[in-house]
């Protein structure tokens, strides 16, 4: 009975399946609560068994000698099954971690791939509304300024992934770099679109002072 039990949690513990959402994560783990719970209603059967064994080993069966050897048997894979079941937790939760920061990370990249669409829009060459143009600009830049601390917060949430040695530490090195790149490339578009933006509404402020100058000259 209990070598059957035990052979089927086994199998149970052998499935693969660590989820590639933190949604399917959390259901797989939702699961592994309830295995884990049976796990422990059912093993309270051990002891009973354990205690019987006991008692057989105490008198003189002459077959108390297999039964220890059997017991023995059953109790170390009963071990066995609590250390695998705990690693299959550990594994889930590292799992978890890592598609939460995959999800993270992927949003604020999709963000910045928006915003850097806005940066390299050229539309502010067009000399009409250039004040205007620069105001927006500059709130732009602020937006940016102000998300910053999301940057901040991913890149720790990785760096904290690839400090715990976590099995797809490679994975999420890649991501930071992705996403690091872009945020540079983002900064870079938006400070050189500012200062071109300056230049070019200083540069018109000038000519209508000029030509101001010009028509009051010829009067």
């Amino acid at each position: 009975m209990c070598e059957r039990w035990l052979a089927d949690k086994e199998n149970v513990l052998k499935q693969g399946d660590i989820g590639d959402t933190p949604d399917a994560v959390q259901l797989l783990i939702k699961s592994h609560d309830a295995f884990e719970e049976t796990v422990k209603k059912q093993s309270e059967k051990l002891e009973s068994l354990k205690a019987d064994a006991n008692k057989l080993m105490a008198s003189d069966n002459e077959y108390r000698g297999d039964v220890a050897a059997r017991c023995e048997e059953v109790l170390q894979r009963h071990a066995g099954m609590l250390e695998s079941s705990s690693k299959r937790r550990m594994l889930l939760c590292d799992s978890k971690k890592y598609h939460e920061f995959i999800r993270t990370c992927g949003e604020l990249i999709t963000w910045i791939n928006a915003k850097l669409q806005l940066a390299y829009d050229e539309s502010y060459l067009d000399p009409t509304n250039l004040r205007s143009k620069l105001q927006k600009h500059l709130a732009f830049d602020s937006e940016l300024t102000e998300n910053e601390k999301r940057l901040v917060a991913v890149e720790a949430q990785g760096e904290q992934l690839i400090k715990e040695k976590h099995f797809m530490k490679e994975q999420v090195r890649a991501q930071l770099g992705e996403l690091r790149s872009g945020w540079d490339e983002l900064r870079t578009k938006s400070a050189l679109k500012t200062q071109r933006l300056r230049e070019a509404y200083e540069a018109h402020t000038l000519q209508r002072k000029v030509e101001d100058m010009e028509r009051w000259l010829d009067r």
